[in-house]
Formats: C-alpha cells, structure tokens, sequence
C-alpha cells in the first residue's frame, strides 16, 4: 500500500499548496465530500452493485470459456486448430469497436454487458493457460504415460497445478480487462453503475464526483489483485 499512500499524500499537498487548481482538480477533501453525498443518497451503492454483478457474470463466464478453450487446444490437435486461431483474432479486437455490434445484435439489456467483459476476460486467461500446456515439462507428461494415466486424471493432476502459475498472471490481467471493459459495457444505456456517475458528473462539470469513481475504480483494482495474491498464497503452496 505504500505506493498508493504516497500518491495520495502527494495529491493533498499539492492542493494544500494551492499548486492545484481547484476547480480542475479538486483535492481529496472536496473530493470525499463528494463521495460522502453519493453514498449519503444511496446512488453510489446501487451503482456499485451493478457494476460489481456485471463483472463477476462476465467475468465468470469469460474465465470458465477461457480455460475450457486452452485446455481443448494445449491437449487436441484439433482443439488447437479450431480455437487458437480464432482466440489470437479476438485479441487483437479492442472492446470498443464491438460495442457497437452487441448492441445491434442483442439489444440494451444486460446481455451485451455481460458478454463484453467475458470477451475481454477469456483471452487473457486463455493465452497463459494455453502457453503453460504447451511448455509444460515434458518429463510430467512422459510419466502420465508411462503410468497410462487417463485423460482425465492427466488433465487434474498434471496439467491444472502445471498451469496454476500462468492461471493467476492471466487472471490477474483479467481483472484489469474486466474494468476496463465495464466501462465500455455502461455506455450501453446502463441506469446504473460506476461508468453512469462518471457520465452524470461529465455531464453536470462536477470532476469531483469524476475524481470520486476514478479512486473507487482504483480502490476496485487493488482489492482485485489482493485477491489474486490470496489464490496465489493458497494455490502455490508447492512452489514456495
């Protein structure tokens, strides 16, 4: 937390200092006073909520396809053919430009939000269990054959705690996707949500309320990593 502590303080001295204008940049006082109403007013729970419940659907859903798809394509020859391909595209489309097209294609509810933030979740998940299958120790995998271990049993015993390590890098990076998608998500003529009090307060000049949800969505982004440190503690036992 250091980082982050050091960031604030400096942010406060200089709006103590007076070298901050504040009407641009508000300091954290007016700042907190700002987010005191919105949460004084329920707005901010309720947002919250929806932004929360969308990342964790989509999110959920994107990780499971993601894994799903690197195991069929690190083990079959045919899964790689199908899938990797198809993945490496995906990749390379920024979630903004197919926006547009879920809107088209399903509407405004609450589908083309979810599936925008599986999208951008899957890939990275998908590109470092893939990567992990396809570098996996080759000595692990000649003694599942030489114990004529079964597909299955491979797959959980060999391949899952093989992969563990790059599973946590790729979900790490998921997270960072799913925020970053969410915001794309609620443009979707989403009532609520955290990208809806940054829109009122673009909308209304107020940078404070701005200024609010930018801390909230860092605040977001740390309590994501803690917890992918806590798997990383509990999963890695072995490594350490």
């Amino acid at each position: 937390m250091l980082g982050p502590i050091v960031l604030l303080a400096l942010w406060w001295a200089l709006s103590a200092a007076g070298a901050l204008d504040p009407d641009l940049v508000p300091g954290p006082a007016d700042v907190l006073r700002a987010g005191g109403h919105l949460i004084s007013t329920g707005q901010f729970q309720s947002a919250l909520f929806a932004s929360i419940k969308r990342v964790a659907v989509g999110m959920s859903g994107g990780v499971a396809a993601g894994v799903s798809l690197a195991v069929l394509a690190g083990i079959f020859t045919i899964g790689r053919n199908l899938f990797d391909s198809n993945m490496q595209i995906i990749k390379s489309i920024p979630s903004f430009a197919i926006a547009p097209l879920l809107i088209i294609w399903m509407g405004i509810d609450e589908g083309p939000k979810f599936l925008l933030i599986a999208i951008a979740t899957s890939v990275p998940v998908y590109v470092g269990v893939y990567g992990a299958i396809r570098n996996m120790d080759t000595r692990l995998l000649d003694m599942a054959r030489t114990l004529k271990l079964r597909r299955s049993t491979l797959i959980r015993h060999v391949i899952v705690p093989g992969t563990a390590p790059e599973f946590l890098v790729g979900l790490r990076l998921s997270f960072a996707s799913a925020w970053l998608a969410l915001i794309f998500a609620e443009q979707v003529n989403a009532k609520q949500g955290l990208a809806k009090l940054m829109s009122d307060g673009r909308n209304d000049f107020r940078i404070d309320v701005m200024l609010f949800v930018v801390v909230v969505y860092s605040i977001l982004g740390l309590v994501s990593y803690a917890f992918v440190r806590m798997l990383e503690r509990r999963l890695l036992v072995w490594k350490q």
